[in-house]
């Protein structure tokens, strides 16, 4: 019997070297009034920001840039810009950044048309109220997926959390590679590790179906042939090209299939230390995968195979577990969590929390108890 499964995709994605040029025009068949530019200090000196806001003014939109948004930013930074954007009284939202920044856009141009705190929806779903602005977004880095997904993920109570409503989803995507050529190699690794998770988590979910699992093995596949080579050389930009597709099909397949318990257990550090998201999944990824091989050695078959051929991967075929530990290894990724200031007296709070994350936890490829959670830390300190 076929699996019956729904897919959703952001209304329009368009893609290439030079496609923001297309944002003016978009935006103004949709919205006539200011426009919201939203962005962060990044991205603003890196000159992509006023970038876009020069060919929207060229194009006759007036323009309210707002650049206060940091790295994991609490809900009350999102607030304070919500509320910037009722007193500019834009029209629409161009959301201009990395997941921070493109998560932020969202929130904005979702619960614009709602008069609560939006500490009043956090982790629930929000579709009580009317539509919210239109929505345009541009991701700057090679990683988060945040262009394709609906939810957003906002720092609140020292812990990671989740808004997500019907409305917070773009009108348009514009994926546009030259936009990370200056990424740091840093960020670039970190950006694509978050990727390589995505794809390999959204594999296995509980939720996946056969067309989500498309879009995670073609992301994984990408992850693998052009992320060490992006590192190697930052100005090779078919590869900073094939990571932007990565990012954006790892996201797609997130937002169908779901992510899982590297995920959940990747949340609660953001709350004690500054490791960038995808570092802290890479050090959990491997552990993770070990427990939910053995519990489902099936699981991910069809990741490392593409009918029945082995797929020639930078780190050799074969298992996926050794393959990755081979490719992270390859990366010179770090691999523990005490490196950035995590300890075992840590733990046991880390792993309350992360085991209170049931929507990724529960779909995960198998089960974990408290128990489990927390030999899992251990074994990545």
């Amino acid at each position: 019997m076929a699996q019956v499964f729904s897919f959703r995709i952001p209304q329009a994605l368009h893609f290439g070297s030079g496609v923001y040029r297309q944002l003016p025009a978009l935006v103004r068949a949709r919205a006539t009034g200011r426009i919201l530019l939203l962005t962060d200090p990044g991205v603003a000196a890196a000159g992509i920001a006023p970038q876009v806001a020069e060919a929207l003014a060229a194009a006759g939109c007036a323009v309210a840039r707002y650049e206060h948004i940091s790295p994991e930013p609490h809900l009350d930074e999102v607030e304070r810009c919500r509320s910037f954007a009722a007193r500019q009284d834009v029209a629409a939202v161009v959301g201009v950044g990395g997941g921070s920044v493109l998560d932020a856009a969202k929130i904005v141009s979702g619960f614009a048309a709602c008069a609560q705190p939006l500490g009043d929806f956090v982790d629930r779903e929000s579709n009580g109220f009317g539509p919210g602005l239109p929505l345009f977004l541009l991701p700057t880095t090679a990683g988060s997926g945040a262009e394709a997904t609906a939810g957003a993920i906002v720092t609140h109570d020292n812990r990671k959390s989740r808004l997500v409503g019907r409305y917070a989803e773009p009108i348009a995507v514009l994926v546009d590679p030259t936009f990370t050529r200056s990424l740091p190699a840093g960020v670039t690794l970190a950006s694509g590790l978050d990727a390589l998770t995505h794809a390999i988590e959204s594999y296995a979910a509980r939720r996946a179906s056969p067309m989500s699992r498309l879009y995670s093995r073609e992301a994984f596949r990408l992850c693998l042939s052009f992320l060490p080579r992006v590192i190697e050389n930052g100005d090779d930009m078919r590869a900073r090209g094939k990571m932007a597709q990565a990012a954006l099909y790892a996201g797609i397949a997130v937002a169908n299939a779901g992510a899982g318990a590297v995920h959940a257990l990747a949340y609660p550090l953001a709350g004690r230390v500054r490791i960038a998201h995808g570092i802290g999944n890479a050090i959990l990824l491997p552990h993770v995968l070990e427990r939910n091989v053995a519990a489902s050695p099936d699981a991910y078959a069809g990741l490392l195979e593409e009918d029945g051929t082995p797929l020639e991967t930078p780190c050799g075929s074969g298992a996926l577990l050794d393959s990755l530990r081979g490719f992270l290894a390859t990366l010179q990724t770090p691999a523990r969590l005490s490196d950035f200031g995590i300890s075992a007296r840590d733990v046991p709070a880390l792993a309350a929390e992360a085991y209170g994350i049931r929507r990724l936890l529960d779909n995960n490829a198998r089960r974990f108890g408290v128990s489990e959670i927390e030999a899992l830390f251990r074994a990545a300190l």
